[in-house]
């Protein structure tokens, strides 16, 4: 819902009357995944990277003019692989996976642009990225295990793991930190080159129900083509439509 009511406004606002990029870009990356605060002293988790190229494609909203600060939106996909050894669990009993995971993921990036040159086609990008979990894939196997309790003898099995959309994994928020280049190509046509690191604020990992939490950064370079439009823009158009504007 959050998404359609962003595209809604985003696509009304352009149609308005200021300058502004529309933009797509593409590239790679590297990341890297740990455990971040176990919970309990049978929880654990380990991570390494199965993916030769790392990669994501973004959609970018730009707002352009003198200010020294512009507005700067856009949600860009990125698809995962990795290795994961996870476990949890209590004095009595707990469980152990080794998975293949693939995750696609879409964020939502909010990250308004610092001016670094006189022309505006340098800057400095900070905000934040929402992510949504939009598929996953998991396979591998678990081992189950109980101690066993009076009448109750001690178990130990094994099975198989293979689930689409596993409950395991889930978005997560990011801090973002990046620059952008901006160079002509014709009248409104600009090669855009934006590197980036990010860092997460929560768990790629379901936390509430495995227990168990992850943290993650990522560092990587998108290469694209922006097209510069006339319009009023998103911002703008919130300022020029805010009540304090309207009763002048």
């Amino acid at each position: 819902m959050r998404f359609r009511l962003f595209l809604v406004v985003l696509v009304c606002s352009a149609s308005a009357y200021a300058q502004f990029d529309l933009g797509v870009s593409g590239g790679g990356y590297v990341y890297e995944l740990w455990e971040h605060d176990p919970q309990s002293g049978r929880s654990s988790a380990s991570f390494s990277s199965a993916q030769a190229f790392p990669w994501s494609i973004g959609l970018n909203y730009r707002e352009q003019g003198p200010q020294s600060v512009r507005f700067a939106t856009g949600f860009q996909f990125v698809h995962r692989e990795f290795s994961a050894q996870y476990a949890g669990g209590g004095m009595g009993s707990g469980y152990d996976k080794w998975v293949d995971v693939s995750l696609d993921m879409l964020y939502w990036n909010l990250h308004p642009e610092i001016r670094l040159s006189e022309r505006g086609n340098m800057v400095l990008r900070t905000g934040l990225q929402f992510g949504w979990l939009l598929n996953s894939a998991v396979e591998g196997r678990s081992i189950s295990w109980s101690q066993g309790s009076g009448s109750t003898p001690p178990s130990n099995t094994e099975t198989e793991v293979k689930e689409q959309f596993a409950s395991d994994f889930k978005g997560d928020t990011r801090f973002l930190v990046g620059l952008g280049f901006r160079v002509p190509l014709g009248e409104r046509t600009f090669l855009t080159v934006d590197p980036y690191w990010n860092t997460a604020l929560s768990s790629l990992l379901n936390d509430i129900e495995l227990s168990i939490s992850s943290r993650g950064c990522d560092a990587g370079i998108l290469v694209g083509l922006a097209w510069q439009q006339r319009g009023l823009g998103f911002w703008r158009g919130l300022k020029a439509g805010s009540p304090r504007r309207l009763s002048e």
